[in-house]
Order: structure tokens, then C-alpha cells, then sequence
């Protein structure tokens, strides 16, 4: 049995339907306001989608993905301040692609994914590095050469403290069944390894980790979901923390009921994190917030209604803005923390003149790379679509409003 990356089973598991609405590729909003726009972005033959985005400045942002025409492969685009533009990666074989990003310098960039190294269609982890000039392949482990494994999250912590995380497959595990266990990488300036993580329930329940964040070297936070073998369709949240020597699940795991799951993570302060996903508990997925305090984590219990919601990224800003985007029946989802109750969370106006897709990362520069600025320009990315192609989307929440006027830190809105 094939193994897909985690983040496609979930995607499976929890299908969200969304009206195609007639439109084109590469929309560009007018921000005249302080909305969420999109900004033309390039786009190959077939079908692209973004999947992870990192910035480092106002001027220096990067995005991963998918480009699914012949065969799937992985894309980057590079955001220099006034354009994104298409860098070619480094060459892989068919059925490719990236799902996340993370930056350390200009010239220290790093994308994870999977790669099908086998005619066997067994996919393998996939890590690239971009040295400011070029991106090349770097070797990562896989721990079971003849079942399928992937990463789903990056998170830098310095040029050589780097966590990757996803899942991985079992041969032989119920005669191919195909369980899936976490999958934790680390890289240390020289080479990738493989660090034990544990597992609930392992050998009969599927474990998988799509997003992680890092305080510290001795504190990083990972989440994703667990399930029963049995009834792979209800995932529970599943929590993971490394305190510089080893993995192990918190033990405060969030229970927001059956078919719950966490797609991303971002930290503020080590008493001060946020993880989000989704609940389906009713048969429509809605967004899912959970929230650290330094001793346990806690469901952002009222949260407004969004049909076919689910947040897939979330971040966090030296100023303490907190953003989550994703999808829903209506397309492209962005909220934000109005401060306060965890649960204060508004749905934010974005523009999408005839356009339907949605947002599966989103990201701010990092504070030591900002400068002066306290308007740093954020981006989320995902997809728009015709209803037949998908294509490229980049979001920005613009650092100016046309005129001069800066934008606010927390609009209010009603």
C-alpha cells in the first residue's frame, strides 16, 4: 500500500468542497484598505498550488509547492519586493513536491517535502537548501526504505538546529495495511537525522505531525493528529514537545471531540502558543484553536460558526498580532485574535473578485530581520481556481494603506 504525507490523508479524511466560481488566474486586489489582498504570482503548465511560505523582510519572502501537470513536482517562488518570481529547485525525480519553508538568512533557506525516489511509487523525504544562489538536494533519512514517509513541517531555530517533522509508514505493519507513525528529523549544521518520537497507540493507530514551532533549542512544540486503526475517520489532536533531549506527548492534550485535528503551530513566548486545525463534529469541519499558557493547553471554545472552516496556518508577529488562515465553503479563510478571551477570533475581510480557493500558510518577517519597520509585510499562500486549474496565490496584508497612512496594529472589527 502507498503512504501518502500526512497532510494528504488528512486532507482526504476531512474533504472540503468548494464552489468553483468563474475567474482566472493570478488575481490582483486593489488594497485600499486594510485588507488581505492577492498579488500576481507565476504559474507553470497544469495545475500549482502553494503550500508553505517563510519571510525574512518586507523584501525577501519565499513560498513552496506543487506543480501537478505531467507529473507532480516541487516549486519555489521568491518574493523581492516587488515581484514574486519562480526559482527553479533542484532537480528530483517524478512525483515531488514541497510543503513547507523556513529561513534562517537570505542566503539560508529550507524547504521539506517528499520525493519518489522508486518506480514502486514509495515516496521519501524530500529537503532542499537555498545557499542565495541556488537550491540543492540535501540527504535526509527515511526509516523504512520499502514504505512511504514525507515532511510536512520545517522550523529554524539557527543554521544548525533544524527540525523537520511528518510521518513515516511500516512495511510489514498488519500485513501493509500502511500505518503511520510520527516522524521527527533534525538537522545539526552537517547532516539530517532521525530522532525517536513517540506514538499513541503505535502499530494500531495512525500518528502523524504536520506542523512544528521552535521557542528555543530546548523547546520545540510539533502537532498534528492520532487516530484508533479501526476508525481512521475520527482524529484527536496529537501534541509533541522536545526539551532538548528528547520527544514526548504532552500531557495536556486538547480534546475538542471526534474528527479533530491540528494542521500548524506558532510561539510567541514559552507561555504563550497557538495551534490550530479543525473540528468536524457535526459532519462540516470548523476552524479549531487551542492555546498554551505555560502548564496546558486550551480550547478556544467559542469561536464563530464558519461553514467548511479549517485553518491550516497560523503566525504570530513581534507585536503580538495573531493571524490563521485556510479554507471554507466560501473560499479562502483569514481570522485574526482580537486580544482578550483566547476565543476572540474575527473572520477578516480579504478580496477575491471572482475567485475561489483557499490559504494554507501564512507567515511575518522575523523580528531581528525587520529593521525599523513596525509594518511588516505579511503573506499567506495557497491556491485560486477557475474551477477547472488551480493557480498560485499570494496574499499580502499590505504594510501601508495608499496615501501613507500606516495600518493598524488590531483593527476592531465588528
Amino acid at each position: 500500500m502507498v503512504s501518502l504525507i500526512s497532510m494528504v490523508l488528512v486532507a482526504a479524511m476531512l474533504t472540503i468542497t468548494i464552489p468553483a466560481i468563474a475567474g482566472g488566474p493570478n488575481p490582483v486586489g486593489a488594497c485600499n484598505v486594510p485588507l488581505w489582498c492577492p498579488v500576481s504570482t507565476p504559474n507553470q503548465s497544469g495545475s500549482n498550488i502553494l503550500y508553505g511560505t517563510t519571510a525574512l523582510s518586507n523584501t525577501d519572502a519565499w513560498a513552496v509547492g506543487l506543480n501537478n501537470g505531467a507529473t507532480a513536482s516541487p516549486i519555489t517562488q521568491h518574493w523581492d519586493g516587488n515581484t514574486w518570481t519562480s526559482i527553479a529547485p533542484a532537480s528530483v525525480l517524478a512525483n515531488a513536491q514541497f510543503y513547507s519553508a523556513a529561513a534562517i538568512a537570505p542566503n539560508d533557506v529550507w524547504a521539506v517535502g517528499y520525493d519518489n525516489y522508486s518506480s514502486r511509487e514509495i515516496q521519501y523525504t524530500l529537503a532542499q537548501h537555498w545557499d542565495g544562489s541556488s537550491w540543492s538536494t540535501v540527504s535526509s533519512p527515511n526509516v523504512d526504505a520499502n514504505a512511504g514517509q514525507g515532511l510536512a513541517g520545517v522550523a529554524a531555530i539557527s543554521s544548525n538546529d533544524i527540525w523537520a517533522v511528518g510521518s513515516s509508514n511500516r512495511s510489514g505493519i498488519h500485513h501493509g495495511d500502511g500505518i503511520d507513525f510520527t516522524l521527527a528529523e533534525h538537522w545539526n549544521g552537517t547532516a539530517w537525522s532521525v530522532a525517536s518520537s513517540p506514538n499513541i497507540n503505535p502499530g494500531t493507530g495512525y500518528n502523524s505531525l504536520l506542523g512544528i514551532a521552535a521557542v528555543s533549542s530546548n523547546n520545540v512544540w510539533a502537532v498534528g493528529f492520532h487516530t484508533n486503526y479501526l476508525y481512521y475517520s475520527t482524529p484527536r489532536p496529537l501534541i509533541e514537545h522536545w526539551d532538548g533531549t528528547s520527544w514526548s506527548i504532552s500531557s495536556s492534550l486538547p480534546d475538542p471531540g471526534a474528527d479533530s485535528l491540528l494542521d500548524s503551530i506558532a510561539v510567541f513566548s514559552a507561555n504563550d502558543i497557538w495551534a490550530v486545525g479543525s473540528n468536524d463534529p457535526f459532519g462540516s469541519p470548523q476552524p479549531l484553536v487551542v492555546h498554551w499558557d505555560g502548564s496546558s493547553w486550551t480550547v478556544a471554545d467559542a469561536l464563530r460558526q464558519v461553514p467548511g472552516g479549517r485553518l491550516w496556518g497560523v503566525t504570530i508577529t513581534p507585536e503580538h498580532e495573531i493571524w490563521a488562515v485556510g479554507t471554507s465553503a466560501a473560499g479562502p479563510l483569514v481570522m485574526h485574535w482580537q486580544g482578550g478571551s483566547i476565543s476572540n477570533w474575527v473572520v477578516f475581510p480579504n478580496t477575491y473578485p471572482n475567485v475561489s480557493g483557499g490559504l494554507y500558510s501564512v507567515a511575518a518577517p522575523l523580528a531581528q530581520t525587520r529593521g525599523n519597520t513596525h509594518n511588516p509585510r505579511m503573506w499567506a499562500v495557497g491556491y485560486s481556481t477557475d474551477g477547472n486549474t488551480d493557480y498560485t496565490l499570494a496574499d499580502t496584508y499590505a504594510p501601508l494603506i495608499p496615501g501613507g497612512l500606516t495600518r493598524p496594529n488590531a483593527p476592531k472589527l465588528p
